[in-house]
């Protein structure tokens, strides 16, 4: 199973490179308003140590955020959160965002979730009695300035991946996610039904692959294509 779950775009993947860093700009914490020109200000030691409070908690929160990004935690979207939520679904799905990876959708609900295993998925969901139906999320870097665009179209992109898998190419179609590319490719192998959601932001190469046993793919289709169909390269 594990060579169907890896990257859903092994000749993009080709372009990888390393990874951007960055660094978080500096924030003034606490800012106290001075008195009008020419007047004293008498002491006010509630309010210092009111400031002096919230500027230790903002920067605790700060260091916690910071401490995040680096170890490529990510945090479970709120349930409020401005994702579409997918129709006729809505009690099977719960939202997710993955801030350092920079990505939002909806995963489904009760499956257990995996951390990463280099070079095949950063995150995985699988269902808890069906081991076969599972749900991934891989990004790999790709050289500064590609799109979704420059791997091909969705057709050529669905038949470089069909023959790479051994695969039946069943509809491959793209569709816009807050002005970025986002391809859809599904396949059908063996004794397998899979949904592949391809798109590039920011040097990041995005796969998610959705992978379900052939015969209960009429029973899981809804519940997998609102999966696929809410992923979103952006936050």
């Amino acid at each position: 199973m594990a060579a169907f779950v890896g990257s859903a775009a092994s000749s993009a993947a080709a372009d990888a490179r390393g990874a951007f860093g960055s660094s978080a700009p500096r924030h003034k914490l606490c800012v106290r308003m001075s008195a009008a020109p020419g007047v004293e200000e008498a002491p006010r030691p509630e309010a210092d140590a009111v400031c002096t409070r919230r500027a230790a908690l903002q920067s605790a929160a700060m260091l916690v955020a910071g401490a995040m990004a680096g170890s490529g935690a990510a945090t479970v979207a709120p349930a409020d959160a401005a994702l579409p939520r997918p129709p006729g679904i809505g009690s099977l799905v719960t939202a997710y965002s993955d801030i350092p990876k920079g990505f939002s959708m909806y995963r489904p609900q009760g499956w257990n979730e995996f951390s990463a295993t280099p070079d095949m998925y950063d995150i995985k969901w699988q269902d808890v009695i069906q081991p076969t139906e599972q749900i991934t999320v891989l990004t790999t870097p790709v050289s500064k300035g590609k799109t979704t665009e420059s791997m091909g179209t969705p057709q050529e992109v669905g038949e470089r991946l069909a023959k790479s898998r051994k695969a039946t190419l069943i509809a491959a179609t793209e569709r816009d996610a807050e002005n970025v590319k986002v391809y859809t490719i599904e396949l059908q192998f063996g004794n397998l039904h899979q949904l592949n959601a391809l798109s590039i932001n920011k040097s990041k190469l995005y796969s998610v692959t959705a992978t379900c046993g052939e015969p209960r793919w009429s029973k899981r289709e809804k519940l997998y294509r609102g999966v696929v169909d809410s992923f979103s390269p952006k936050l």
